[in-house]
Parts: structure tokens; C-alpha cells; sequence
């Protein structure tokens, strides 16, 4: 039962990071969730570009700042709570803030700051 338990807590803690992105750490950047599997990601102080599986998903990300530009699929997508289309929204916490981003189309996905 004991490493049973040791997976068990890993688990939870991140779905527990997915459903309250405030307990990832401040002023970092980490991908909490996401809708597709994630191939590949690389962060760096001034962008964050990862790809996933599916051209269609819904990342939650906590990151150190607000984005200047989100491209998916090389397109610029727009600040929005429109739901349905391609668009990302932004939360801002005391530290950082709380990323979503809806994508219909594209794979790859670039985040600026």
C-alpha cells in the first residue's frame, strides 16, 4: 500500500494545481493542464512555446506575467471570453496570473512576454 500511496499523492496534488493554479509557485511558469497530450515544451525568460498532440485543446498554465502575444498554429490569437473560438483569457493574482488558452487549429503554440 505504500507505493500505492506515494502515487496516489503526485496525482492529486496535480489535479489539485489544475483545479486551484494558485498553489503552482509564483513567479514561474508551468503548464497545469492540458486537454492533449503536451509532445514537447521549452521555456525560457521571454516565451514559453509548446506543441500538442491535438490541433484542438484547452491549456491552463500559471505564469510569471501578462503575454504580449499567443500564437497558435502561427496565428495570433486574441484576449477574449468569447467562448468557441481561439482565444486565450487572463487572471491576474498578486504574483502572476492564471493563462488559459482555447485553440481550434494548430499545434504549436508560442507565448510571448
Amino acid at each position: 500500500w505504500l507505493t500505492d500511496g506515494y502515487g496516489d499523492y503526485v496525482r492529486h496534488y496535480l489535479i489539485a494545481m489544475d483545479a486551484l493554479p494558485e498553489l503552482a509557485p509564483d513567479g514561474e511558469n508551468h503548464i497545469l493542464r492540458s486537454t492533449s497530450v503536451i509532445t514537447g515544451v521549452s521555456y525560457s525568460v521571454k516565451s514559453i512555446t509548446y506543441r500538442t498532440y491535438d490541433e484542438r485543446s484547452t491549456e491552463v498554465m500559471r505564469v510569471a506575467g501578462k503575454p504580449a502575444k499567443v500564437l497558435a498554429g502561427g496565428k495570433t490569437l486574441n484576449e477574449s471570453d468569447d467562448a468557441g473560438k481561439d482565444r486565450w483569457t487572463w487572471h491576474t493574482l498578486a504574483e502572476g496570473g492564471i493563462l488559459k488558452i482555447s485553440k481550434y487549429t494548430g499545434k504549436d503554440v508560442l507565448i510571448e512576454f
